[in-house]
């Protein structure tokens, strides 16, 4: 059973500053403009409430209480911004660390190759003909490398949208 919280105005003194609602911002209306209209009842919430007899309801005037508003995300998820870059900036060394290890795959790659690239010279090929044979040829192992990945990475997403597990919030957003 739901009971709404209700206050006797002779036995509660007025520091109830601990409570948070939920509100819906008229279409038009922006944070700020709330904010101004909560300071100004502000007062007027401090003179509807005794603060005990013969105290001044107006001394939480001297604790510069302002109202606090904040959208309804940044309030349950937080500020997921930062802790994003980091993630981002983790992946990116990662990803450098691999690029690297792919270098040296082909530089050893290459060192093995050097009995093949001795006779290619030795029948004629320039060395801007044997660079630009092996650049095509690491490129064209990248650009299939790319598109084994997108593969995999479209079926996963498709697969995981398909499983549509219950505890991934907002599932039917991913594309």
């Amino acid at each position: 059973m739901i009971t709404p919280l209700a206050f006797d105005r002779g036995s509660v003194i007025l520091a109830g500053f601990g409570f948070h609602g939920i509100a819906r911002l008229k279409p038009g209306k922006t944070i700020a403009d709330a904010d101004a209209d909560l300071a100004r009842l502000l007062p007027v919430w401090m003179d509807s409430w005794s603060n005990g007899p013969g105290n001044n309801p107006h001394i939480y005037e001297t604790w510069k209480i302002t109202p606090i508003i904040r959208p309804l995300k940044q309030e349950v998820i937080g500020n997921i911004g930062e802790l994003l870059w980091v993630v981002m900036g983790t992946i990116g060394v990662v990803m450098l660390i691999a690029c690297a290890n792919v270098t040296n795959l082909l530089l050893v790659r290459v060192e093995a190759r050097q009995q093949e690239l001795a006779v290619r010279a030795a029948l004629g090929a320039g060395w801007a003909r044997i660079v630009r044979g092996i650049l095509v040829e690491s490129v064209m192992l990248g650009l299939m490398g790319g598109v084994v990945g997108l593969a995999l990475a479209y079926s996963g997403v498709r697969l995981l949208v398909a499983m549509s597990p219950t505890n991934l919030p907002r599932l039917s957003e991913v594309s």
